[in-house]
């Protein structure tokens, strides 16, 4: 009997616990209920923060006011190419030039009629560095004339254009520079300084001179001086009358000598 009585005490004692005890794999099960061991209590007041200083500030460094430096580029600066035509004009070699000199006639009778007289002309070249080249003239000349009918100081004078040829000896820019030349001229007379003319000098004539001549020139440094020697034949001239037989319908001749010298610039 009182064995029958603790066997039914323990069954009610393990019947109860299993019944507070809910089974393991029941997914119906409350969980929230059934504390986590090591959980925060959620029913709590969380902890009071500790006040805590804030940081110290951080030293910050001034900008710099010094001027930064500065960075040079390297530019390559191109000069503008020369035109062509200049620079094949350098090449050539191109002058201009101003002078005058020594001039007179070379015929008995403008020989005793005029006295030896002066003659200037302005020149340009073109191709003075090379075998060949070219020249343009504006020339003058005045000189004192004698005759019968005219004042005593009555003069001459010439002033005329001229175009020549020029054979230079040497070329490029070797200083100096020998040379023949030859051409045609126009030149017109015209007497000066006279208030009558009674005599048989015509008041002005018109002459074609082809003149040719030999001469030498020194070249330095764009610097450049020639001096020439020259004899120029003339044709249809009427200034005056030959003292020969055939005066009226022979004209004495108007051939002429010179000598000159010029300087001026070359480039």
């Amino acid at each position: 009997m009182l064995k029958t009585s603790l066997v039914g005490a323990m069954l009610l004692v393990a019947t109860s616990a299993y019944a507070q005890t809910p089974p393991v794999n029941d997914p119906n099960a409350p969980t929230d209920s059934i504390p986590t061991p090591g959980d925060p209590d959620p029913t709590a007041e969380p902890p009071a923060t500790p006040d805590v200083p804030p940081p110290p500030p951080v030293p910050v460094d001034p900008v710099p006011t010094t001027e930064p430096t500065p960075v040079y580029t390297n530019i390559n600066v191109i000069e503008p190419a020369p035109s062509e035509s200049w620079y094949a004009m350098s090449r050539a070699g191109f002058s201009l030039t101003a002078g005058g000199g020594v001039q007179g006639f070379t015929g008995d009778t403008m020989r005793s009629t005029t006295n030896d007289g002066g003659n200037w002309d302005v020149r340009a070249g073109f191709g003075t560095r090379l075998p060949v080249s070219i020249e343009a003239s504006y020339l003058g000349s005045a000189q004192q004339i004698n005759a019968l009918g005219l004042d005593s100081n009555a003069l001459l004078v010439g002033n005329g254009v001229q175009g020549n040829l020029r054979i230079n000896a040497t070329t490029g820019n070797i200083p100096i520079q020998p040379f023949l030349f030859g051409g045609v001229a126009w030149r017109r007379y015209q007497l000066q300084n006279t208030n009558t003319n009674t005599s048989d000098v015509i008041g002005e004539d018109d002459v074609l001179e082809v003149p040719l001549g030999i001469g030498v020139a020194y070249k330095h440094k764009g610097f450049t001086l020639d001096a020439r020697g020259e004899y120029r034949p003339s044709f249809y001239s009427n200034l005056v009358p030959d003292s020969g037989t055939n005066a009226f319908s022979d004209p004495a001749s108007l051939d002429r000598w010179g000598v000159n010298a010029n300087i001026g610039v070359e480039f």
